[in-house]
């Protein structure tokens, strides 16, 4: 469930759809050593985490978000998934744990549900920072704003994604991002 995704990439390899996730929702709860952040001053970068588990934090600011998130599926030809998946296990090396039982449901009509691979974020990782309390949007907002690292500026992080969400199509709102976007660009 992708969203910000250089094309070349995946270039004449993959057959992607706008695609939901049930049973998730979207946070910033994931600290970035690697990418938008230093292993001194670690960044944050987005997560899914199972509904079920988040249902059991104090995130009540967000109590009334979708019981699913918004993404895009890649469908990746055959003689391409070693070379994707290589890619994949160097961006989502920080931390995150791997499902391959992931039901997501494109948006096509009449397109069944299909089992994808995801990065999840999980409690028992030590870059996932809501093990440690749930982090206030102020908080989390002025440490975007000035967290850094060898991918570039964390808010630009931020900035593509919340755009992406909004390209995807209408229904893609993610109230949480939108949220810190707009925290993020008042601090500015």
């Amino acid at each position: 469930m992708d969203i910000v995704r250089d094309e070349t990439f995946f270039s004449n390899s993959y057959y992607l759809s706008i695609s939901t996730a049930a049973g998730f929702v979207r946070r910033f709860w994931q600290s970035s050593e690697d990418h938008r952040g230093t292993p001194e001053a670690p960044g944050r970068v987005v997560t899914l985490i199972e509904r079920s588990y988040w249902k059991t934090l104090n995130d009540h600011v967000n109590a009334m978000d979708p019981s699913y998130v918004w993404g895009m599926a890649f469908r990746i030809k055959a003689n391409r998934v070693e070379d994707v998946m290589r890619e994949l296990n160097v961006r989502e090396i920080n931390g995150y744990s791997i499902r391959n039982d992931i039901e997501v449901t494109p948006s096509e009509p009449d397109v069944l549900p299909i089992k994808a691979l995801v990065y999840i974020g999980t409690p028992g990782n030590p870059q996932f920072i809501a093990r440690e309390g749930i982090p206030g949007l102020d908080e989390l907002a002025r440490h975007i704003f000035n967290s850094r690292g060898p991918s570039g500026e964390n808010r630009d992080y931020l900035y593509n994604l919340h755009k992406s969400l909004i390209g995807l199509c209408p229904a893609a709102h993610d109230r949480h991002v939108s949220r810190l976007f707009h925290r993020v660009v008042a601090i500015e």
